[in-house]
């Protein structure tokens, strides 16, 4: 494991990041310049980078590949199943038969069969539905399915164990993404939090029909989601 303490690593290349640690301690995201992470072989645990000290931190060109899918919610009223003891996340969990996962309740009280904090091994029932397993075996044959209970309402997540980037520092991390950079999958332990900004900046010239510029040509710009505006203004003069 390399120790950052205070050091700057500019375009670093870094492989073979699975194991039963991070590749990277980090306590200055800031000083993570144009470096690569790729994850090389199939193991299931391990991150790239672990973030010790909270902050908000400008990741510069910072890339990935290998790692293991975002986080996944649920509820533990609604999205769990004590018949089957299968579990519905939020979204498409992009998990396959055997991958290996975290679970957090986030601080949450609710006791529905699985402990906070363990490392369990999932079998994807459906694109949106895990059981989960104390043995990867058990969950690529999904036999020995862990005992759900489905009580209460309250949120929980899953984690991959492989993500990108674990945020142990107990407390809230922002992430400025820039130029060019990839999005990491994020595992938060209990009490942190994970904010990724990604933004760009875009350049934009109204031209004529002999593609001259128009100065003080009026501009807006729409999220499709929702509609809300991301720019409205005049362009330079």
């Amino acid at each position: 494991q390399i120790v950052q303490n205070s050091a700057t690593l500019t375009g670093c290349k870094v492989q073979g990041t699975t194991n039963t640690t991070s590749a990277l301690l980090s306590t200055n995201l800031g000083k993570i310049i144009k470096c690569t992470f790729q994850t090389t072989n199939n193991g299931d645990i391990g991150h790239s980078v672990q973030i010790t000290a909270t902050g908000t931190y400008t990741f510069d060109g910072n890339t990935f590949s290998g790692g293991g899918p975002a986080e996944r919610s649920f509820n533990t009223g609604t999205g769990v199943d004590s018949a089957t003891d299968i579990v519905t996340t939020d979204a498409a969990h992009g998990y396959a038969d055997g991958d290996a996962i975290y679970y957090q309740d986030q601080g949450g009280v609710v006791n529905m069969g699985l402990t906070d904090g363990t490392l369990y091994y999932v079998n994807s029932q459906t694109s949106t539905t895990l059981s989960f397993h104390t043995t990867k075996a058990n969950a690529t044959a999904d036999t020995s399915r862990v005992n759900l209970t489905s009580s209460g309402s309250e949120t929980h997540r899953i984690y991959s164990a492989k993500a990108d980037v674990y945020n142990s520092s107990g407390g809230a991390v922002t992430i400025n993404v820039t130029n060019g950079g990839g999005i990491p999958s994020i595992r938060n332990s209990d009490g942190s939090s994970t904010t990724i900004n990604n933004t760009v900046t875009l350049t934009i010239t109204v031209v004529d029909a002999s593609t001259n510029p128009i100065p003080l040509a009026q501009v807006a710009i729409y999220k499709t989601s929702d509609n809300t505006p991301l720019m409205n203004q005049d362009t330079a003069t």
